[in-house]
């Protein structure tokens, strides 16, 4: 398992409690985390962390996790050896953020390995125009930092909490405004746990509906807890998390005018999740601004197509990807996988490069 999002990870539990689960260290610790804020697969499972850039043995295969950048902690390309085959499975994986050198040496290394067979994702394929729009961390940063300094009123957002570090931003622009940053005490727990802060306060809850490791946590560590009837009629003077489970917190608080909501890469994600609509419904609401504050976990088209060519494999199969055919490139063969159908090596050497005709459909 490449990394802990959850569409990577959403089937944990219906998994046989047998079946050796192979995952980097951080993936393995971050997994832990999530169950001890019942956000995981909640499942005993036959985890095998392995520290990075190590070769472990299952059978006749050999594989390894190398650290590439997507966001998350523990995020790996997977490298395969067997008998007859090398594969490189790049995971989820971005150049354009804070931690691009662990993608550049994921590049290097996957070249050095020369693999057969390239199975790299194409998320961002169907984003044509994605190159002139990219958005990183650091632009997220001085983003919140901006909006902290310009609000007049209530300011609120939302996160994904699989991404701890994306709360070192508003941490800070909490910090250079004067205001206090509060969280969730789910996401507070994970933010501890993986950037080893505690500079900030949490909601008040009840904690009998708080897992226990949670609630023991909290009482350990002494974390102050905000009630929503202390931010009421005092907005300015803080920075808070509202989840989308949450936002039964509004009717308690009744923003003010002027007030913002950051999107961060919280659920929910986008319109295309169900749940995108009530979000907008509810901000309509409370007269709260909407204001996208997000970075891609994934590489634009231009640099996946740059991976595939420095890597260059003897063959690249896309995947993780709405529109694979638009990912590759003319100087790499390329086998668009179909689902249930096996490939063995004869098919590889098979591949027949790219015709002219094929190439328009190259983003």
């Amino acid at each position: 398992m490449s990394h802990c999002h959850l569409d990577h990870t959403g089937l944990l539990p219906y998994l046989r409690q047998d079946l050796p689960v192979f995952t980097s260290s951080d993936t393995y610790h971050m997994l832990q985390a999530l169950d001890a804020v019942s956000d995981g697969p909640r499942t005993p499972l036959a985890y095998r962390p392995t520290p990075p850039e190590t070769w472990v043995e299952f059978g006749p295969l050999r594989l390894q996790f190398v650290h590439v950048d997507h966001g998350t902690p523990g995020a790996s390309a997977i490298f395969i050896e067997t008998p007859d085959m090398r594969f490189v499975y790049s995971g989820d994986l971005r150049l354009h953020d804070l931690h691009s050198e662990e993608t550049q040496n994921f590049i290097a290394r996957a070249r050095a390995f020369r693999p057969h067979v390239l199975l790299i994702e194409g998320t961002r394929a169907n984003d044509l125009d994605s190159d002139s729009k990219n958005v990183s961390e650091l632009d997220v940063l001085q983003g919140v930092l901006a909006q902290a300094q310009q609000a007049i009123a209530g300011l609120y957002f939302t996160a994904y909490e699989r991404h701890p570090e994306r709360l070192r931003a508003f941490s800070e622009a909490a910090r250079a405004t004067n205001r206090t940053l509060v969280l969730d005490p789910a996401t507070a727990y994970l933010y501890h746990h993986f950037e080893g802060v505690s500079d900030f306060s949490v909601w008040k809850e009840d904690e009998s509906t708080q897992p226990a490791p949670l609630t023991a946590w909290l009482q350990v560590a002494g974390i102050p807890q905000i009630g929503r009837s202390e931010v009421r009629g005092n907005e300015r003077a803080f920075l808070a998390q509202i989840r989308y489970e949450r936002l039964h917190y509004f009717v308690d608080i009744v923003p003010q005018q002027a007030g913002r909501y950051l999107h961060s890469d919280g659920t929910p994600l986008g319109p295309f999740q169900p749940a995108w609509s009530n979000l907008m419904r509810w901000l309509e609401h409370f007269s709260l601004e909407f204001v996208p504050m997000s970075s891609s976990g994934h590489a634009t088209l231009r640099d996946v197509t740059a991976m595939i060519e420095q890597i260059h494999p003897d063959v690249c199969m896309p995947l993780h990807s709405l529109i694979p055919s638009r990912v590759g490139s003319p100087l790499v063969p390329r086998l668009l996988p179909d689902r249930h159908c096996p490939y063995s090596l004869n098919d590889v050497w098979s591949a027949v490069p790219p015709t002219t005709a094929e190439l328009t459909n190259f983003g």
